[in-house]
C-alpha cells in the first residue's frame, strides 16, 4: 500500500512539473515580446518600466531580438531606444550585434550613440566598420570614428582609407584628408604632398590643413611653392596661415611677396604672418605699404605690426597716416603706435604735428605718447597744450602726460596755469598734482 501510495505522490508531481513548465513556455514567450514592444513603441512609463525589467533579468533573447526590430526600423527614436537598453548587456559579449548595428546606422545620433559603446573597448571596437563610417557625409560621424580609430591604433583601418585619396571624387579626396587629420602617418607623406597639386582647391586647402595639423615640417619647401604659384587666394591664405603655424621665419621672402598681392584678404594674412612670426625686419616694407595701402583694414593690421615690432620702419608711413589718414581711428592708432615705438628720432616732431590734429581724440592720444618719450622739450609742449587747447580731454591727457614724466621743475608753469584756471574741474585736478609734489618735496 506504502509502495503504491508513494508511485500516486510521485506521479501528480510529475504532472503538476509538466503543467508549470507547458505553462511557462508560452508566457516567458509573450513576456519577451512584451518587453521588446514596450522598449520600441511603448510610451515613456512603459519604456522605463521594460528597461527596469530587462536590467535586473538580463533575459538571454532579448539581445539578438533587438537587433531584429532596429534593423527592421527607420525611425530615430525606436533605434536610440534600442541601442539604450543594448547597452545594459555586456558589450563585449555583443560586439558582433553592435558592428552589425553600426553598419546598419545612417544617422548621426544612432552612429554617435554606437561609437560611444566601442570607446568603452577600443582594443576589441570594429575597425573595418569603423573606417567605413570615414566616408559617409556626416562630418561629426567622420570626425568621431576618425578619433576612435587614433586611439585603436590599429593599420586595418587603411585599405578602406587609401582608395579615398584615388578617387575621381572631389569630397572623398577630402574625407581622405580630413581623416588623416587623426590618422596621419609617414607613409601618407609622399600621397599628402600630391595633393597639394590638385585640382581642385579644396582639396588643396585640405591638404595644408592635413599637414599642418599634423606639424609635418617636411612639407615647408613645396607649401613655399605653392604659395608662390597659386593663383585661388583662399588657397594662397592657407598656405600663409601654414608658414605662420610652423614658425617659419625663413619663409619672410614669401609674405613680402604676398603683402602686395592683389587680393585685401591675401594681404591682411600676410602683415598678420609678419607680425605674428615677428619678422622685424619687414617693418622697413611695412612702413612703406602704409604710403599705399587702399584697405583700411590691412592699414590698421600694418600699424598693429609695427607696434608689436617696436619698429616704426623709417616713420615714413606713420607720418603719412597722422598727416594724410582720413579715418579718425587710424590716426588714434598711429598716435599709439609712435608711444610705443617711442625711441625714432623723428617720433616727436610726427606727435607734434598730431596736436593740430581736428579731432580731440587724436590730439589727447598723441598727448599721451609723448608722456612717454624721454626727450627735451616735452613737457615745454605739453604745458603749452594745457594753456592753449580748449578740449578738457586733450587737456586732461596733457596733464597726466606730465605726471608720468614727473619732473617737478614743471610745478611752477603749472601753479601758474592753475592761478588763472577757469574749469573748475581742470582746475581740481591742477590743485592735486601741485599739492602732490609740495607734500613730496617739502618733507
Amino acid at each position: 500500500m506504502d509502495e503504491i501510495k508513494n508511485f500516486n505522490i510521485v506521479r501528480r508531481a510529475m504532472v503538476f512539473i509538466t503543467i508549470v513548465l507547458l505553462a511557462a513556455v508560452p508566457s516567458s514567450a509573450a513576456s519577451n515580446s512584451d518587453l521588446i514592444a514596450d522598449i520600441t513603441e511603448g510610451g515613456r512609463d512603459e519604456f522605463k518600466a521594460a528597461q527596469s525589467i530587462i536590467e535586473k533579468t538580463l533575459p538571454a533573447q532579448i539581445p539578438s531580438k533587438l537587433k531584429e526590430e532596429y534593423l527592421d526600423q527607420e525611425d530615430l527614436e525606436p533605434r536610440l531606444r534600442i541601442i539604450s537598453t543594448l547597452k545594459l548587456y555586456n558589450s563585449r559579449e555583443n560586439l558582433h550585434i553592435w558592428e552589425e548595428l553600426l553598419r546598419a546606422s545612417d544617422r548621426t545620433g544612432t552612429e554617435t550613440a554606437i561609437m560611444e559603446i566601442f570607446e568603452k573597448i577600443e582594443e576589441a571596437a570594429p575597425v573595418t566598420a569603423l573606417a567605413e563610417k570615414l566616408r559617409v557625409p556626416r562630418i561629426t560621424v567622420r570626425e568621431k570614428a576618425a578619433i576612435l580609430l587614433q586611439k585603436i591604433g590599429n593599420d586595418r583601418a587603411f585599405p578602406v582609407i587609401i582608395p579615398m585619396a584615388s578617387s575621381s571624387i572631389a569630397v572623398e579626396r577630402i574625407y581622405f584628408l580630413q581623416a588623416l587629420k587623426h590618422l596621419y602617418d609617414r607613409r601618407f607623406f609622399s600621397t599628402v604632398i600630391s595633393m597639394l597639386d590638385d585640382k581642385e582647391k579644396s582639396v588643396r586647402i585640405y591638404a595644408l590643413q592635413c599637414l599642418t595639423s599634423n606639424d609635418v615640417r617636411d612639407s615647408i619647401p613645396r607649401i613655399r611653392s605653392l604659395i608662390l604659384r597659386e593663383t585661388n587666394s583662399e588657397v594662397k591664405i592657407e598656405g600663409i596661415l601654414s608658414l605662420m603655424n610652423f614658425k617659419d621665419t625663413r619663409s619672410s621672402y614669401i609674405l613680402l611677396k604676398t603683402i602686395k598681392d592683389r587680393d585685401d584678404r591675401v594681404r591682411l594674412v600676410s602683415v598678420k604672418a609678419l607680425a605674428g612670426m615677428d619678422i622685424s625686419s619687414s617693418s622697413y616694407s611695412l612702413s612703406n605699404m602704409l604710403r599705399t595701402e587702399q584697405d583700411r583694414t590691412v592699414r590698421g593690421a600694418i600699424i598693429d605690426a609695427l607696434i608689436s615690432f617696436r619698429n616704426g620702419g623709417g616713420m615714413n608711413g606713420l607720418r603719412y597716416i597722422i598727416e594724410k589718414e582720413n579715418n579718425t581711428k587710424l590716426r588714434i592708432k598711429a598716435a599709439f603706435a609712435l608711444g610705443e615705438i617711442r625711441e625714432e628720432s623723428e617720433t616727436y616732431s610726427i606727435l607734434k604735428k598730431a596736436l593740430s590734429d581736428g579731432d580731440y581724440r587724436v590730439r589727447g592720444e598723441a598727448c599721451n605718447a609723448l608722456g612717454r618719450l624721454k626727450k627735451a622739450g616735452v613737457s615745454g609742449i605739453l604745458i603749452e597744450t594745457i594753456t592753449n587747447e580748449k578740449s578738457r580731454y586733450v587737456r586732461s591727457a596733457a596733464l597726466y602726460a606730465l605726471k608720468r614724466i614727473d619732473d617737478r621743475r614743471n610745478t611752477t608753469a603749472l601753479f601758474d596755469i592753475y592761478s588763472g584756471e577757469k574749469d573748475p574741474l581742470f582746475r581740481e585736478m591742477l590743485r592735486l598734482y601741485i599739492r602732490k609734489y609740495i607734500i613730496r618735496y617739502s618733507k
